[in-house]
């Protein structure tokens, strides 16, 4: 399978992603808000 340049852009537009420092980093999926390197993962964690 195959994914055309129109639904790469869709899953851009509907999967988010956190940046820090120009670097993608785990996130919470619920808030929105980068998951410290000490913290415990959360439930919603995802990276992009």
């Amino acid at each position: 399978m195959r994914i055309s340049n129109n639904g790469i852009n869709v899953l851009k537009r509907l999967e988010g992603c956190v940046k820090q420092n120009g670097r993608h980093v785990v996130y919470d999926d619920v808030t929105g808000r980068p998951v410290g390197k000490k913290s415990n993962l959360p439930r919603g964690a995802t990276i992009g």
